[in-house]
């Protein structure tokens, strides 16, 4: 079993899944591209930046609940920074 395998297997054994089968089968569709800008070194310049885009085009993220909003003192910005991560490149 390769080493990326393995890591999502037993990562998974052990928790509760972050991603629906869909989100899961597109990431691991994506380990030998992967596999191949680490070994180009390109991982944060090409790879994660692309990756990153075309997920939130495939699942875009909910607008903020009005619980979030009020508990983000109703800044719909900062309440939408707390339910994704963002991404700065380099």
């Amino acid at each position: 079993m390769p080493a990326a395998s393995f890591c999502i297997a037993t990562s998974l054994m052990t928790k509760k899944p972050w991603t629906t089968p869909d989100q899961r089968t597109w990431l691991e569709n994506l380990i030998p591209a992967f596999v191949e800008a680490q070994e180009n070194k390109t991982t944060g310049t090409t790879f994660f930046p692309e990756t990153y885009e075309k997920w939130q085009k495939k699942w875009p993220v909910e607008p903020p609940t009005m619980e979030e909003l009020a508990e983000a003192g109703g800044e719909a910005p900062k309440a939408l920074a707390r339910k994704t991560k963002v991404f700065h490149s380099a």
